[in-house]
C-alpha cells in the first residue's frame, strides 16, 4: 500500500465546534414524513386472544406474589 493523501473533507465538516454533520440514517432521506403507526414492516399484531392470555399471564406473575405478602401482613395484623 503507498501513502494516500487526506480526502477533502465533506461539505459542512466545519460546522461549529468544527464536528462532522449527524450521519444520514439508512435510507440515505432524513425524513419523508411522519413515521406511519402499526407494527414493523414485517411484522404484525397479536391477536385478541393471544393479547387476553398475556394479561391474565401477567396478572397471574404479579398478582399471586402480591397477594401472598398482603394477606400475610393482613393476617399477622388481625391475629394479634
Amino acid at each position: 500500500m503507498s501513502w494516500q493523501p487526506a480526502a477533502i473533507p465533506p461539505p459542512g465538516y466545519g460546522a461549529p465546534g468544527g464536528h462532522a454533520p449527524p450521519p444520514a440514517p439508512p435510507g440515505g432521506a432524513y425524513s419523508a414524513g411522519p413515521t406511519p403507526w402499526g407494527p414493523a414492516p414485517g411484522l404484525e399484531y397479536a391477536t385478541f386472544p393471544r393479547r387476553l392470555a398475556g394479561y391474565l399471564l401477567d396478572a397471574v406473575i404479579v398478582g399471586v406474589p402480591t397477594g401472598t405478602v398482603f394477606l400475610a401482613a393482613i393476617w399477622s395484623t388481625l391475629s394479634t
